[in-house]
């Protein structure tokens, strides 16, 4: 392993990180900070410039700190490292915009080029940044850029989260089976902090056993605002009553609001119908992979040329949450979907048009529910 001494005389004179993925792009800011300027020579030889700001005043007060830190050299002549700390004003945003913005960013940008005073190192993370930019081009120009960007499509997205989890259980030597890993996912939603942290917490509740189980993570894996929905929705189209009481009051206790409960339920049974109908005309079926269960598409123009127009297009959901739902939908059928959807609906305007408090209303929608879809639990209704 090279010193630290080393690794400063080999650094590049500017690192910038930039990206959506909070977490990764702030553990390497720090892996880098601790490799230039160790915590013993943090007080004299690191400068933290905050750059979250919400207007351009504040923006051209950050850049002029930067250029103000850069050009002054390090204590006693050391060595220095000047981080300019999530600087949000380095994309294109209505909250920061202006010439005088840009103009000093090439201001900074030129600095940069000429090179920086012997001795000194800049750091800069942001969480977005404009590629066409004077500052992103010297930065790639002189120094090492790395980018820290979540996939935009949902199915990529998917797959590197799964790929985050995966190998954050994997440093902890803990073994998880694929569908616990999905259930996992869940449940922490898509942040990789919230992932990572998620997982140290399991490792600590497991003790010396290094196997998860389904109860394990039901037991500690806090669910994310989505995931609650999820679960609430859930427990009422399984007729799970007393679990779908106990979830509702728990979110209106932590102050979720009802109109998003009812909406997010009325968007479930709407999913379930679509599934339903791509069931019965055989344009989806589910497939075994092993020990999971998956959605399979049937490719063709007619099921593109369906399903292509909806504001949501089932086929681009992961085929393993695809899979349950469309179990879920498989239990009932159509007219059954149809009619407890209506009962959402009718709950929804009541919700707005009436004096009726919307926590008992969704109470007794959970109820209504509960009495009109028959119990298959142990079974599907197949479809013809």
């Amino acid at each position: 392993m090279k010193s630290v001494a080393e690794t400063a005389q080999q650094s590049p004179p500017v690192y910038l990180l930039a990206g959506d993925d909070e977490y990764r792009r702030n553990t390497r800011a720090t892996q880098v900070v601790e490799a230039l300027c160790p915590p013993d020579q943090q007080s004299f030889g690191l400068e933290i410039i905050d750059g979250d700001v919400g207007n351009t005043e504040d923006a051209l007060k950050a850049i002029a700190a930067c250029n103000a830190a850069l050009r002054t050299p390090g204590f006693l002549g050391g060595r220095k490292l000047v981080w300019l700390r999530d600087a949000s004003f380095l994309a294109s945003s209505p909250r920061v915009s202006g010439e005088e913005v840009r103009a000093r960013l090439a201001g900074l940008a030129e600095l940069i080029r000429d090179g920086l005073p012997p001795g000194v190192t800049m750091l800069v993370s942001t969480p977005s940044i404009d590629k066409r930019g004077s500052f992103y081009k010297a930065c790639s120009a002189v120094g090492s850029v790395e980018l820290f960007e979540k996939p935009s499509k949902a199915y990529q997205l998917t797959r590197y989260v799964t790929d985050i989890a995966a190998d954050a259980f994997r440093k902890e030597k803990i073994n998880i089976a694929p569908d616990l890993l999905q259930l996992f996912l869940q449940r922490t939603g898509n942040d990789t902090r919230q992932i990572v942290q998620e997982v140290e917490k399991l490792s600590i509740y497991l003790g010396e056993r290094r196997r998860i189980r389904r109860e394990d993570i039901i037991a500690v894996v806090a669910p994310v605002r989505e995931a609650a929905h999820w679960e609430f929705a859930d427990a009422v189209i399984n007729r799970d009553t007393l679990t779908a009481l106990r979830i509702l009051r728990n979110l209106l206790a932590h102050r979720e609001q009802p109109i998003g409960l009812i909406v997010s339920l009325e968007r479930r049974f709407r999913e379930l119908l679509i599934l339903r109908d791509c069931l019965d005309r055989g344009w989806l079926r589910i497939i075994t992979l092993g020990r999971r269960k998956d959605a399979k598409w049937l490719d063709s123009p007619e099921v593109d040329e369906s399903l292509s127009g909806l504001p949501s297009d089932p086929r681009r959901d992961h085929p393993y949450r695809t899979a349950m739902r469309a179990r879920e939908a498989a239990r009932y059928t159509i007219a059954e979907l149809l009619a407890a959807r209506r009962l959402v609906v009718d709950a929804h305007l009541q919700m707005l048009s009436t004096s009726l408090p919307p926590a008992m209303l969704l109470e007794f929608l959970v109820l209504q529910i509960n009495a009109r879809l028959p119990d298959r639990r142990s079974g599907a209704n197949t479809p013809k």
